[in-house]
């Protein structure tokens, strides 16, 4: 599973409260606005990003990817974190067994609304144009 949420502060101020102990949170990877990807901590380990479990009874930090998506203020995601995003979620889908991509705010309705004003519309148009790109050089090197 990932699960993807919003910084809701600058980039330094997230990854120093992401990296600090003391924070009690913590997430995989945190994409720049401009579309850097950070990776925080290895995907072996848990992360700090969601309370509550999964259907089947397992805590969602368990059994979930964390990616935050820096933002603050009123300003949106920019097309280089949709791209980034898109590539990173890609890779993943390749690696693990991966059969949700979700919200915070979606397992956590009443408490969260994060990633606020994501567009999954673009999200989603930017994985599969990225996928069809990446199978169609693929068949060509094959070819």
């Amino acid at each position: 599973m990932i699960i993807l949420h919003s910084t809701e502060g600058q980039l330094q101020g997230a990854l120093n409260w992401l990296c600090n102990k003391e924070s009690k949170v913590s997430a995989h990877y945190v994409i720049a606005r401009n579309g850097t990807i950070y990776k925080l901590a290895p995907l072996s380990m848990a992360t700090w990003h969601t309370k509550g479990k999964w259907h089947t009874g397992e805590h969602y930090n368990d059994i979930s990817i964390g990616i935050e998506l820096e933002r603050y203020g009123q300003l949106d995601y920019t097309m280089q974190q949709y791209e980034a995003l898109a590539e990173l979620v890609s890779v993943l889908l390749q690696s693990y067994d991966i059969t949700t991509i979700t919200s915070h705010a979606e397992l956590d309705p009443n408490r969260r609304s994060d990633p606020v004003n994501f567009s999954w519309r673009v999200f989603w148009i930017t994985l599969l144009t990225q996928e069809a790109r990446r199978r169609e050089q693929q068949e060509t090197k094959n070819r």
